[in-house]
């Protein structure tokens, strides 16, 4: 049985328990990205310290479109209002000792969005539309697979990572971007949240991991301090990007920060319907899934386990993976991830899958148990 202090001590952003986990691989130092936001410093010069090598297969019951940019150009199909006020469709009472009005008040969950803590913040939004049609994130994902069929680029024999590093006239200029997601979350010696070094980034063509230096993104162009938050709409100067273990793209180095924009819509694709989760329509964008954790499919890199998450209403099941590391999470329970889609294996790899890696505790929730 677990142990109540435990418990309550991972009450979530938003009154539920939540879970940290990484991408699939060996060990993430996003691990030690845990409730309280610690500081403990990770190595940002070497990005995306995940190397995506779990043997298991991912629960994900469709066929990934990955070695394409995923810059599908029209608004994803499933843009339905996120069920914030209505009663979700997956309502099935989990095998644990929850209501099913528990799982329903957990399916309105909306992870970083609109909390005031750490680097939450911004306004939960239905869809993508909310976001500029395109900011230029997308020459992220070109101008990398180039780089890697020409074999540009730095790389590092011993882990695969390919770096690049952009002439001036190669520089990605982008304008209209918004932040979605936070973590490896640092505070100042009074506890206060002063920013984050991997963070997602989405327009309406396609989200974008990065992971930078903290002193690049705490002042803007006029040096006037800045601290990003999810919400935070920003233009920029991308001047490096890896393919971290060559297949996992980010940005790596940035300029000219400019904020444009505080507190703005950040856009959510609800799936909780049953909508089919894709490596071509969601990779690193912010979905809503509300489901159950089916089956403990074991170890999968570090101290994470990857558990089979089902989710959607009778006659439209879809199942994927969801990855953590935290020891509270059990087969039965219903759970809602609100947070950034990632891929098990790299996204420039032929098989990869969608995924749900909640790098954050704040990106995963689930009832309390009586």
């Amino acid at each position: 049985m677990r142990d109540i202090k435990q418990t309550i001590s991972l009450v979530l952003f938003g009154g539920a328990i939540a879970f940290a986990a990484v991408a699939c691989g060996p060990t993430d130092p996003s691990e030690e990205n845990n409730e309280n936001n610690n500081n403990t410093s990770t190595n940002n010069s070497t990005a995306n310290n995940t190397t995506p090598a779990n043997n298991t297969t991912p629960g994900n019951n469709t066929t990934p479109a990955n070695n394409t940019t995923p810059g599908n150009n029209t608004t994803p199909a499933n843009n339905t209002t996120p069920g914030n006020n209505t009663t979700p469709a997956n309502n099935t009472t989990p095998g644990n000792n929850t209501s099913n009005d528990d799982c329903a008040f957990v399916a309105m969950f909306k992870g970083q969005i609109e909390s005031d803590r750490g680097g939450g913040g911004g306004v939960f939004a239905a869809g993508t539309s909310s976001y500029e049609m395109n900011t230029g994130l997308e020459q992220v994902y070109s101008r990398l697979e180039t780089a890697i069929a020409n074999g540009e680029g730095e790389v590092d024999m011993e882990s695969g990572d390919v770096s690049l590093t952009l002439m001036d006239a190669e520089k990605i200029q982008i304008t209209g971007a918004v932040v979605t997601s936070t973590s490896f979350e640092k505070k100042d010696d009074q506890g206060n949240y002063i920013g984050a070094t991997r963070l997602t980034f989405q327009d309406q063509q396609v989200g974008v991991l990065a992971f930078l230096d903290l002193e690049a993104i705490q002042t803007d162009v006029d040096n006037n301090p800045v601290v990003l938050r999810v919400g935070s709409k920003v233009d920029f100067t991308i001047t490096s990007l890896l393919a971290f273990g060559g297949t996992v793209p980010q940005i790596s180095g940035i300029e000219g920060l400019k904020v444009t924009g505080e507190g703005v819509d950040v856009g959510v694709i609800e799936l909780s319907d049953g909508g089919a989760l894709t490596m071509a329509d969601h990779y690193m964008k912010m979905v809503r899934i509300h489901g159950v954790v089916k089956t403990e499919n074991g170890g999968c890199g570090g101290s994470s386990i990857c558990y089979e998450f089902e989710y959607g209403p009778e006659g439209s099941k879809q199942t994927t993976t969801l990855r953590t590391s935290s020891e509270f999470v059990e087969v039965g329970d219903c759970g809602t991830y609100v947070g950034p889609v990632g891929s098990f294996p790299g996204f420039f790899d032929e098989g990869a899958s969608p995924q749900l890696d909640s790098v954050s505790f704040s990106w995963y929730a689930a009832p309390f148990k009586n």
